[in-house]
């Protein structure tokens, strides 16, 4: 059939046009044609009304059509909400926001008794009131009375910007893939711009039936872990919030109802964060605590044969 003969021959691209004036004046014109009626004319009139609610409805339609066809669509979509939906069926997991790293040369003066010590998870530098926190536990060994180079945390140790932040109990209600969203917006101050840096995100869970703490630890997936493993995942969800998702009891471990799950997280400062080369030279170790992290920490703490550096130690 020749398209010429067609009554509405519209190019494909026509759906651009289709705002609500165009379709009211277009709806007018084909009345004009008609002949019959001639009210579409003056505003006010029962139909001009009518052809008024008939544009604005098609003009929604159309952009909703619009948006949902393009945004269901990885190559196409633009909405980030959108685009963290559609790679969520793929199990990609959208990284989050980093803060500033940084290492350190780490050397044990002549008063630091020869012996074994652990750097606490936790514990932090400050400067000019900005944090640098380690987030693991640290062992290292001194083995001479003189002054001296510890390798292993020179070689090893990071340390992640921001202070830490210990997130309200959670209690387990039982469920199967339990997912808890971590949220820490602050809610009276806009100026506020800290966040969670990725990757810092830690999680305990005190079991019901032993009333013991146990640190869970992150997967990539849940459905490569076996129904006794003591792990979550994480994920950035479209709000721009992580997420913690816990196991079933056939792929990780299920929490029992009356669970207490423990987050701790670092919050970065952002740029205002940063800080120059050897400032942190002199200062003291301090020492991260809560009444609900020792009775963590006494529960999952490796033993070791001396004594945690005490808090204020410089090093």
């Amino acid at each position: 059939m020749d398209n010429k003969s067609l009554e509405y021959n519209l190019p494909q691209n026509a759906y651009v046009n289709f705002d609500a004036l165009s379709l009211k004046s277009f709806m007018i014109e084909q009345l004009d044609r008609g002949g019959v009626f001639v009210d579409q004319n003056y505003n006010g009139s029962n139909i001009s009304g009518i052809l008024e609610i008939l544009a604005y409805y098609t003009h929604v339609l159309m952009f909703y059509l619009n948006q949902t066809s393009s945004e269901s669509m990885f190559s196409q979509t633009s909405v980030y909400e959108n685009m963290n939906r559609i790679v969520k069926m793929i199990d990609y997991k959208p990284t989050g926001r980093q803060t500033s790293l940084t290492s350190l040369t780490c050397n044990a003066t002549s008063d630091l008794v020869v012996g074994s010590y652990n750097i606490r998870k936790y514990s932090y530098f400050l400067i000019d009131n900005i944090q640098y926190t380690f987030i693991n536990d640290h062992a290292f060994e001194k083995k001479l009375d003189t002054e001296e180079l510890i390798e292993s945390l020179s070689e090893t140790a990071i340390l992640y910007q921001g202070t830490v932040g210990e997130y309200p109990t959670y209690i387990s209600e039982g469920l199967e893939y339990e997912t808890i969203p971590v949220v820490v917006d602050n809610l009276v101050s806009s100026n506020d711009t800290r966040f969670i840096s990725h990757g810092t995100l830690s999680v305990y869970v005190k079991e019901e039936n032993t009333d013991t703490w146990y640190e869970y630890l992150e997967v990539e997936s849940i459905f490569l872990t076996a129904p006794t493993d003591r792990i979550y995942d994480v994920r950035l969800n479209e709000n721009g919030h992580y997420e913690i998702k816990f196991g079933n009891g056939i792929f990780g471990r299920k929490l029992n109802g009356g669970d207490s799950i423990a987050i701790y997280y670092i919050l970065s400062d952002g740029q205002s964060g940063l800080i120059s080369s050897n400032v942190i030279s002199g200062k003291k170790l301090m020492i991260f605590n809560s009444t609900r992290f020792q009775e963590i920490y006494d529960d999952v703490a490796v033993s070791y044969t001396h004594l945690t550096l005490p808090t204020n130690r410089e090093v």
